[in-house]
């Protein structure tokens, strides 16, 4: 099975419309909230005992989808914040 990496418009929707609205909504930096939301859903690699989540550059298309989804679930749930899904705003 090939595996393709995200794209520039999976990137772009990730960055400008779900990391920039968790990032308004807390009053975060957008880098903040990158690594907050990489720690709680991007898939882990384990160092001995320690679980390091996996950088989003590694991601192909289908896991960089489940993550912003993961994303986008946890921001309505925990933070009453509705984030768009990417066919619902132009970036």
């Amino acid at each position: 099975m090939i595996k393709h990496k995200r794209t520039n418009s999976q990137n772009q929707y990730y960055w400008g419309v779900v990391v920039k609205l968790i990032a308004q909504h807390t009053g975060h930096d957008p880098e903040q909230i990158h690594e907050a939301l990489k720690q709680m859903f991007s898939p882990k690699w384990y160092l001995g005992d320690k679980a390091i989540p996996t950088s989003t550059t590694c991601l192909d298309t289908i896991e960089f989808v489940e993550y912003t989804e993961r994303c986008r679930l946890w921001a309505n749930e925990f933070l009453g914040l509705s984030v768009p899904l990417p066919g619902e705003v132009t970036i």
